[in-house]
């Protein structure tokens, strides 16, 4: 596979045009609105559930697994089992006693492809998490709303490199693209055959699974695999857009619309951001 860095003179939580902080991941598209770089990866996935281990209940992590009847159970049984093991509280503060856990076991489509641990195993922890619904995608975009907001505000704020914004409070809001905002990131001009794309072919066999997430020639803008990998959900449930690892590259063209109505292998997401920059009121 091809490997290209995203251009661009900017990291995570820098700050630009004096104000708008730079959310993790994300490339600007327009004002104080930014787009993920690449589809959401399953360790992604796996720190979402690792956190909310913290204070959920079993059915609580039970609902934002994914699908099982795509994955088995196995992992998900695993971390069940740990939970009441995961954390201690110390004072007000629940401390970790193990890191996210990845399967071992070599994950290798020989003969039969063994989507059992493609989302816990270790070697496709930056595969596109897939068999995800709207709801769960909707949930995930929610709890990384707080995290990412708490962690500058609570965190990162104290740094030297962000005194001048000492009185200012940021939120990040994370949440599926809307279809103009995902199609702006596509960039069209860009969405030609003698690009790499991981889509399916008249001259190969078709991928038994969506590739690294950082794989294959990002556009112009610098994001990686809006075309083909794994169809990106967009805000308006049921519609998904650029195509996947199973369609070909007409099929995959960023006009057209993909439906689901469930969790799918070949269905992923990448979350935009709206960054707000509040002025904290003094008494």
């Amino acid at each position: 596979m091809l490997y290209v860095n995203a251009q661009r003179n900017y990291s995570a939580f820098d700050i630009l045009n004096d104000s708008i902080i730079v959310p993790p991941n994300g490339i600007l598209i327009a004002n104080n609105v930014f787009l993920d770089d690449s589809e959401v990866m399953n360790l992604h996935y796996l720190e979402y559930l690792h956190f909310i281990a913290q204070d959920s209940s079993k059915q609580a992590i039970i609902k934002a697994y994914p699908d099982t009847s795509i994955f088995g159970i196995k992992h998900l049984d695993h971390l069940l089992k740990q939970q009441e093991h995961y954390y201690k509280k110390k004072g007000e503060k629940h401390i970790p006693l193990t890191i996210i856990h990845h399967d071992e076991v070599k994950h290798e489509p020989i003969q039969k492809h063994h989507w059992w641990n493609y989302f816990s195993y270790t070697g496709t922890k930056h595969n596109p998490v897939v068999g995800i619904s709207y709801e769960q995608a909707m949930a995930y975009c929610a709890w990384r709303s707080l995290f990412i907001t708490n962690l500058y505000n609570n965190v990162l704020q104290k740094k030297s490199k962000y005194k001048k914004l000492n009185n200012k409070y940021i939120q990040f809001e994370f949440s599926l693209p809307d279809d103009e905002t995902w199609r702006k990131a596509c960039n069209e001009a860009t969405y030609n055959s003698s690009f790499s794309y991981h889509i399916a072919r008249a001259d190969a066999p078709l991928h038994e699974q969506p590739s690294a997430a950082f794989d294959n020639t990002p556009n112009n803008l610098g994001f990686y695999n809006l075309i083909g990998n794994v169809a990106e959900m967009t805000s308006l449930k049921g519609i998904a857009k650029g195509g996947c690892y199973l369609k070909t590259f007409e099929e995959c063209n960023p006009s057209n619309n993909i439906t689901y109505s469930k969790p799918e292998r070949w269905l992923g997401f990448r979350c935009m951001c709206k960054v707000t920059v509040k002025t904290i009121s003094k008494p």
